[in-house]
C-alpha cells in the first residue's frame, strides 16, 4: 500500500530536482558516453597534429652535404701494397716449410694391428619352478597384538 510517508518521499525528490539541486545518481550513461567521446576525440586530435608535424619536418629535409665530408679519403700507394704482398708471400712460404717439417709420413707396415672386439651372449640360469619346502616359512595362526595402555 502507498503510505503517506512514501508520497512525501516522492514529492520531496521531485521538488529537489526542480529546484536545481545535484542529482545523486551514480550512473549517468549519457554523461559518461559524451565524456568518453570527448576524451577519444582529444587523443585523436593530438595524434593527428603530431603526425602532421613529423610529416612536414621530414618532408622538408633535403640531402645533406655533411655525409660527403665525414668519410675519410683513402690514398692508394702502390709501393706499400707491393711490399705488403711480398711480406705475406714470405710468411706463407715459412709457414709451409714449418708445416712440412712437422708432418711425417707413417709406414703402414709399422702400425700394430688391434684385434676386433667380440661380444658373447650370457644366458641367465633358469629359475626353479617350485620353491623348496625348507625355504618356506610357516606363519602362526594367531598374531599377538600389543596391549595399549589406557584402554
Amino acid at each position: 500500500m502507498i503510505d503517506k510517508n512514501l508520497i512525501k518521499k516522492i514529492m520531496k525528490s521531485i521538488t529537489r530536482r526542480e529546484s536545481g539541486l545535484r542529482d545523486h545518481q551514480i550512473m549517468h550513461p549519457a554523461r559518461e558516453w559524451f565524456l568518453s567521446l570527448a576524451i577519444a576525440s582529444l587523443i585523436l586530435g593530438v595524434a593527428v597534429f603530431l603526425c602532421t608535424k613529423l610529416y612536414w619536418f621530414y618532408s622538408s629535409l633535403g640531402p645533406s652535404s655533411d655525409a660527403d665530408t665525414d668519410t675519410p679519403i683513402v690514398i692508394y700507394r702502390a709501393e706499400e701494397i707491393e711490399t705488403a704482398l711480398t711480406e705475406f708471400a714470405d710468411r706463407k712460404k715459412a709457414y709451409e716449410t714449418i708445416k712440412a717439417s712437422l708432418t711425417t709420413e707413417t709406414n703402414p707396415s709399422t702400425l700394430l694391428e688391434v684385434p676386433m672386439a667380440t661380444s658373447t651372449v650370457i644366458l641367465p640360469d633358469p629359475l626353479p619352478e617350485e620353491v623348496p619346502l625348507e625355504t618356506q616359512a610357516e606363519l602362526p595362526d594367531e598374531i599377538p597384538t600389543p596391549e595399549l595402555d589406557g584402554q
